[in-house]
């Protein structure tokens, strides 16, 4: 399959700011530690899940882990915590990684090794990704970022409310974290093809809703035992109001058109998903 990334830092960057350390992930794939279901095939595969924020990620990465076990790298998913700077990953390492996560765009594989060594060359790789309304997902985040510490402008908005949380955002030029922000993922920085990128680039799309019909495509293709989704990392309940979700539509118009295009085409698909034909 063909991959690019035009943003060979971004992986890098991103382990430095979660302070990981090359250690651990010396220590973990040292042999292959896969459960013994795992044949051949497995082996011969690299699953990348490109993992968007509150889209239900955290879920589908349960399930990675209990597949692949300790030959799952996720920096978005704390048991599969790699600790290491992907650029220190050695081809013999990788040999031992099937699966790995983050809230990472599209062709992060590649950004794995020393610079200009693709570790991953001889393996079958495949993206998988699971989007969400875009209204939603925007009440969800502002409900995750005024509720926990650790994201970087929960300080200044703690204590507003929802058109007070849309306000700062706009106004502070935080857009990004809001504008078009599944598609950009979904495609490393091209929100216009994301519905191209999803038909012809990626394995398997979901929403949100459609997820566990895409599981168990998925467990099916690829010799899964049969697992049942679960849901976590929800934010804290606050009921957003009409006018609240009114509001949220108005943004959505605005930064969010390739999302919505995109949402509203993986919805469209025969049970919320595309599950393409390539293996």
């Amino acid at each position: 399959m063909h991959h690019k990334t035009s943003h060979v830092q971004t992986l890098k960057d991103y382990v430095t700011r979660q302070r990981l350390t090359l250690g651990n992930l010396r220590s973990r794939l040292r042999v292959r530690a896969g459960l013994t279901r795992l044949d051949e095939s497995h082996w011969r595969r690299l699953l990348c899940f490109v993992h968007i924020p509150k889209c239900g990620g955290t879920s589908f990465n349960d399930v990675l882990w209990s597949v692949y076990g300790r030959n799952f790298l996720s920096y978005t998913y704390h048991a599969a915590s790699p600790a290491c700077d992907p650029g220190d990953i050695t081809r013999d390492q990788a040999k031992n990684v099937l699966a790995i996560s983050g809230h990472l765009p599209y062709g992060f594989h590649r950004q794995f090794g020393p610079q200009d060594e693709n570790v991953f060359a001889d393996r079958e790789v495949h993206y998988v990704s699971i989007v969400r309304d875009p209204v939603n997902r925007l009440l969800s985040l502002a409900r995750h970022v005024r509720s926990f510490p650790s994201h970087r402008l929960h300080e200044a908005t703690k204590n507003m409310t929802y058109a007070q949380f849309f306000a700062y955002v706009v106004t502070n030029g935080n857009t990004g974290i809001i504008g078009n922000n599944q598609s950009r993922l979904l495609t490393d920085q091209h929100p216009e093809h994301a519905v191209e990128y999803a038909r012809t680039r990626y394995l398997a799309v979901a929403t949100v809703e459609s997820a566990p019909g895409m599981i168990s495509a998925l467990a099916e293709k690829l010799c899964w035992p049969e697992i049942r989704l679960g849901h976590k990392n929800r934010s804290p309940k606050s009921l957003a109001s009409d006018e609240d979700r009114a509001l949220a539509k108005q943004l959505c118009a605005q930064y969010c058109q390739h999302d919505t295009a995109l949402y509203d085409y993986v919805k469209s698909q025969p049970g919320g998903s595309i599950v393409s034909d390539a293996l």
